[in-house]
C-alpha cells in the first residue's frame, strides 16, 4: 500500500482564482483528457507523440536509477499521469505523488495512475504543499517551460527543495536549438503547434543549453548528466508528413533512431527536448 504523504502550507492557495495560464490548462485537459496532445503536441501525429513519450520515460528511468524499491517521487506538472502511469507499471514500488496546477488533470491522474487521496494535489509553482526533503526524487517534464527567467529558477529551487539531499531530479524541457532545426527555422509552425524560440497558447518556451546549465546552478542544483534526442529532431519534420501516410514506416524510421540517439545523445545539442540528471547541493 502507498504511503501517506502530509501536504503542508495553506491548503487553500490551490483554490485561488486560476490564472489565464491555468484557465487554458483546464480547458486543454477537459478537451483532451488522457490523450498525449493535452501535453505534448496538438498537431503531432500520435505515433510521433508516441515516440517523445517512450523517450522522456526512458530519460526519467535512466535519471532515476538506483533509487530504493519503495522510493517516493514527486511528479511536478504531472498532469493526466502519462510518466507516472508508466513509472507505476515498471516500478511498481515507487509511490508516486502528483502536482498540477489543472484540476481536471489532477483529478483523472488520481485515476489514471492510482494510489493513495494525495497521490494526485492542485498546486501551483513556485507554491508546493511538501515540506523540505519529503521526497527521494522529482521529475519535472515539460513544466518549467511555462516560467520566463528568473521565474523557472525560482521554481527549480521550490522543487529542490522538496527532495532529501541525497535525492535526484530528472528534468525534461524544449531545446531552443533543436525546436529551431525541427520547425526548420520557424518555417512550419503549424505542424507542431508553436513557433521556435517563442510562445504557444500555453505560453510555452524553449532553453538554450547555456541557460539551462546556469538555471540549474543558480536553483542550488548541481547538473550531473545532460542528454537528448538528436536523430529523432532531425527527423521530428519530415516524419510528421510520413506519419500522415504510413503510421507503421514513420514508427519504424523512430525505433531505428533510438539506436543512434544513444550514442549522439549525451551532450542534448541539437535535440527537440533536453533532459538532465540534477541532484541537490
Amino acid at each position: 500500500m502507498d504511503r501517506a504523504i502530509t501536504a503542508t502550507g495553506d491548503p487553500d492557495r490551490a483554490s485561488v482564482q486560476a490564472s489565464e495560464a491555468r484557465r487554458v490548462w483546464e480547458r486543454r485537459a477537459t478537451e483532451c483528457h488522457d490523450d498525449l496532445r493535452s501535453v505534448l503536441f496538438k498537431g503531432l501525429p500520435e505515433v510521433l507523440n508516441q515516440e517523445i513519450h517512450h523517450r522522456h520515460v526512458a530519460a526519467v528511468l535512466e535519471g532515476l536509477a538506483g533509487l530504493p524499491e519503495n522510493a517516493v517521487v514527486l511528479d511536478v506538472g504531472c498532469g493526466y499521469g502519462r510518466v507516472s502511469a508508466a513509472l507505476r507499471r515498471m516500478r511498481p514500488g515507487w509511490h508516486l505523488v502528483g502536482a498540477d496546477m489543472a484540476r481536471p488533470f489532477v483529478e483523472r491522474y488520481q485515476q489514471y495512475v492510482g494510489g493513495s487521496p494525495t497521490s494526485g494535489v492542485c498546486a501551483q509553482l513556485p507554491w508546493l504543499p511538501f515540506a523540505e526533503s519529503t521526497f527521494d526524487a522529482a521529475v519535472v517534464v515539460t513544466c518549467l517551460m511555462y516560467f520566463e527567467s528568473p521565474g523557472w529558477v525560482t521554481a527549480l529551487r521550490a522543487i529542490l527543495q522538496t527532495v532529501k539531499p541525497t535525492g535526484s531530479l530528472v528534468i525534461i524541457e524544449p531545446g531552443w536549438q533543436g525546436e529551431f532545426i525541427y520547425t526548420v527555422g520557424g518555417i512550419l509552425p503549424r505542424i507542431l503547434g508553436r513557433r521556435a524560440g517563442g510562445p504557444s497558447p500555453t505560453g510555452g518556451r524553449a532553453f538554450s543549453l547555456s541557460e539551462f546549465a546556469a538555471g540549474v546552478r543558480h536553483a542550488g542544483g548541481r547538473l550531473r548528466q545532460i542528454w537528448g534526442m538528436p536523430v529523432l529532431t532531425c527527423l521530428l519534420t519530415p516524419l510528421a508528413g510520413i506519419a500522415q501516410v504510413s503510421p507503421r514506416t514513420a514508427r519504424r524510421v523512430c525505433a531505428a533512431s533510438r539506436a543512434v540517439d544513444r550514442i549522439a545523445q549525451t551532450r542534448g545539442a541539437g535535440s527537440v527536448y533536453v533532459a538532465a540528471s540534477v541532484s541537490p547541493t
